[in-house]
């Protein structure tokens, strides 16, 4: 894989390379699953056509339409800077569903710009999302941020069918982490002969998710909007596990003692979504 190839190149440059010691990791196999995204949402124009305010109720169910995962409670705020160019911002509350730690919550805040060029019936609109995600449960600082940093960029065609309510489309959209703790910065302590990571740093920047989507949206007569769509998101991570105090795990299971710390994980996810859109 690319991303193995990657880190053992990357291990050359690390601080204690000249000793002999390189960075443990681990490639975890693929994981697989389908599911579904419903959605409700509401927009009202303060401004006709330049201000408006939106809100969006979002329910994710995963492990094979099984478990409902997350749900994302969206309210923002959208200006008209150019007929061509939007700005908005938004808050965004996410109620998360783990088998393991049951529900709790983080909070997004993001800034979002989107331009769109239209050619006829054509639209191709290109929207650049970053984002801040604080979690409110524990965290373990040597592993991860309390708020996570992210850039989505996103490219979307779509056509407008002549004589049709319908309105085809396709989007492609990269999300990349912008502070995740960097491995170059872990120390080899020599006595223990295991990793530390004794001062976290969060400035390894690296791509982690591709989404495609591909639908249409159906105009209804009172300019409500219905969205059906498929998407595939293709996840890519770097998975850090240090112990509380910021140390590699002892295991037995191991021949040096201690456990593997990093693991390159990548997941594959397929859903059914619909999403319908009412203009107050």
């Amino acid at each position: 894989m690319w991303i193995r190839r990657i880190v053992a190149a990357a291990a050359i440059f690390f601080p204690l390379a000249a000793l002999g010691q390189t960075l443990d990791y681990v490639e975890e196999d693929p994981t697989f699953e389908t599911g579904a995204r419903v959605a409700v949402g509401l927009e009202k124009d303060i401004i006709p056509k330049t201000l408006a305010i939106f809100a969006e109720e979002e329910l994710r169910v995963d492990d094979n339409f099984s478990h409902l995962q997350k749900s994302y409670t969206d309210l923002g705020i959208e200006y008209k800077v150019a007929p061509w160019l939007k700005a908005a911002v938004s808050y965004t509350l996410i109620a998360n569903n783990s088998v393991s730690k049951g529900w709790y919550l983080r909070h997004r805040g993001a800034f979002t710009l989107t331009e769109t060029i239209k050619s006829g019936r054509m639209k191709v609109a290109v929207r650049e999302k970053i984002q801040a995600t604080y979690r409110t449960d524990s965290v373990n600082l040597y592993q991860s941020p309390k708020t996570s940093w992210a850039l989505k960029t996103r490219a979307k065609i779509s056509y407008d069918l002549p004589m049709s309510p319908y309105t085809p489309y396709l989007s492609a959209e990269a999300r990349f982490l912008l502070n995740g703790v960097n491995p170059e910065y872990f120390v080899y302590d020599s006595i223990d002969k295991r990793w530390t990571n004794p001062d976290p740093r969060y400035n390894d920047l690296y791509f982690t998710r591709l989404r495609i989507t591909a639908g249409s949206t159906y105009k209804t007569p009172r300019r409500n909007s219905l969205d059906f769509f498929v998407v595939a998101d293709l996840s890519y991570d770097l998975d850090i596990d240090f112990s509380s105090k910021g140390k590699q795990k002892k295991d037995a299971s191991y021949s040096s003692g201690y456990a593997p710390y990093l693991f390159l994980t990548n997941s594959y996810f397929v859903g059914l979504g619909v999403t319908y859109t009412f203009k107050l």
